[in-house]
């Protein structure tokens, strides 16, 4: 069965000294809808492809590993097994990128990777590995920084880091420049549990980066070593109060929203084009754990669901957004239960799938689907 991880995961650092507040507030506030129904997406859809990814011994997937897109492959990041594997857009396996390991060119735990439009990827490891890899997945060469935080991507100006409330930083996110100069973004004081998330925090389209911050509602965006609030999302009676923040002790402050009767929201995803915007919204109730999404388009958002439960294949799987579709990383055990073939609260998705046989062959045991969303 799918595993899906409350709170993600927590590591027990505390924050710093008090810094000045965040400026300039986004004045861009979505109110969150709430809905029980597909419909809305499949409105968008054109149809949708899936692309099993080849199974094999030396190249199987752990729970939940990371898609991101180039050009002509996907990257599947997987921090469990320690592996980067990457396909061709058929799903045909292309290679091994790097391999776990201590030595030169080796990678000792993945914090997280980048992928570029040829296909070359760079890993971030902890604790201080920058290691760069070919489109064929071949070494080329490491760089050792001096603080890649929970997860890092390049910039022009160098390399963007975000550390999260409760890290010890003077920031959430710092700037590390290649001349050696660092910049610090997002002060804070509030002595919060350190939450490292187990999806990518970094999105990108042309030349800005968009980042989420954990247990903040508020999207973030990074151009030309500045950063900007993007867009903040009200969650309403399910929003993390404003008193998180303030208390005096981290584990009160976790134990606030963790026994609240009404649960509490985070910003799981946030993916954005020219032409839409995306939310993945995780909700937690005691051990309750549900999906919440909505797109824009034009100027309005609109909310749909999968469904109740979040033992079907589409809930928690949003992954990227690139040349014009939406792709999400269906996991194979759950495709093949009595309850998928994708019917039920997924069926007009079903029905806009132009290769359903592949629901017929899959198995418990084989790597992930890859579901490619057209979008009109």
């Amino acid at each position: 069965m799918k595993k899906i991880e409350g709170m993600l995961a927590l590591a027990l650092l505390l924050a710093g000294c008090a810094q000045p507040a965040v400026q300039n507030v986004n004045e861009n506030v979505v109110t969150v809808g709430r809905s029980n129904s597909v419909a809305p997406l499949a409105d968008i859809v054109d149809h949708i492809e899936l692309i099993p990814l080849e199974t094999g011994l030396p190249f199987l997937l752990g729970v939940d590993p990371m898609l991101t897109l180039s050009d002509d492959s996907f990257v599947l990041t997987d921090t469990r097994t320690g592996r980067v594997l990457a396909f061709n857009r058929d799903g045909s396996f292309r290679c091994r990128v790097g391999v776990k390991g201590r030595g030169p060119g080796e990678y000792p735990m993945i914090l997280s990777s980048q992928v570029a439009a040829d296909g070359s990827v760079t890993v971030f490891s902890y604790p201080d590995k920058v290691l760069f890899y070919g489109a064929d997945g071949e070494f080329v060469r490491e760089e050792h920084r001096e603080d890649i935080g929970t997860q890092s991507c390049l910039v022009p100006e160098g390399m963007l880091v975000y550390f999260g409330y409760g890290s010890g930083r003077p920031g959430r996110a710092a700037l590390m420049g290649d001349d050696g100069s660092r910049t610090d973004f997002l002060p804070t004081s509030a002595k919060i549990i350190n939450m490292t998330p187990n999806t990518p925090v970094f999105t990108f389209y042309r030349d800005t980066v968009y980042f989420t911050d954990t247990y903040n509602p508020v999207v973030y965006a990074y151009k030309d070593g500045k950063i900007r609030e993007e867009v903040t999302f009200d969650f309403g009676k399910t929003a993390i109060g404003e008193d998180f923040y303030h208390y005096s002790d981290p584990y009160e402050a976790t134990n606030s929203i963790m026994q609240s009767p009404i649960g509490f929201s985070l910003v799981r995803r946030y993916l954005k084009d020219d032409r839409y915007q995306f939310l993945e919204e995780f909700c937690q109730k005691g051990e309750e754990v549900t999906f919440h999404y909505g797109f824009e388009s034009d100027g309005t958002w609109k909310w749909f669901s999968f469904g109740k439960g979040v033992d079907n294949p589409f809930s928690g799987m949003m992954q990227d957004l690139y040349g014009n579709s939406l792709y999400f990383l269906m996991n194979s055990e759950v495709l093949a239960g009595k309850d998928h073939g994708m019917g039920g609260d997924l069926a007009q998705l079903r029905a806009l799938v132009s290769n359903p046989e592949v629901l017929d062959r899959v198995t418990p045991d084989d790597n992930p689907v890859v579901a490619r969303l057209y979008l009109k």
